[in-house]
């Protein structure tokens, strides 16, 4: 009997916390003023001279982002993004919130610390000094052939 009383009382807590939390839900209003930093979790969809792809800003809901093709984006970019929000509706039913043309920024990462940045920085370093030895030792060609011995880059 106790243990009923106990689930009977958890299920009524669990159901008031969803409907709190969906009562509480804001959405987002036709022209509204929209800032927010995220990261690009996929890959945007690039064609002629836009790139497109979709957020979920503050875990809200998904805005669809059209913005110009330059500075180029790509899957892992810390982002910033300001702009005003648009209403679609789609099909007559499904709501879409779209941003288009935005001002977009790309956040650099240098306050970050890599542990991949040193060998590669290091391996970078390397190639443009064997480069260099190798271009005054040998005549061009056979620089560029030794180079692609040496690291196995496909320079032609």
């Amino acid at each position: 009997m106790r243990v009923w009383l106990v689930l009977s009382l958890l299920f009524v807590v669990l159901m008031v916390r969803f409907l709190l939390f969906y009562s509480q839900q804001k959405s987002y209003t036709d022209g509204q003023q929209l800032s927010f930093e995220t990261t690009l979790l996929s890959e945007p969809t690039a064609s002629g001279n836009t790139q497109r792809f979709s957020l979920k800003p503050d875990q809200k809901q998904q805005i669809a982002i059209t913005t110009l093709r330059f500075p180029e984006l790509h899957y892992g970019d810390s982002i910033s993004v300001s702009g005003i929000v648009k209403k679609r509706v789609v099909q007559g039913k499904r709501v879409l919130f779209v941003l288009q043309y935005p001002i977009v920024t790309q956040i650099s990462k240098q306050n970050s610390f890599d542990l991949l940045a040193i060998p590669i920085s290091l391996a970078s370093f390397c190639a443009k000094k064997l480069y260099c030895f190798s271009i005054k030792t040998y005549p061009k060609l056979k620089a560029i052939y030794s180079l692609v011995l040496y690291l196995g880059l496909s320079c032609l």
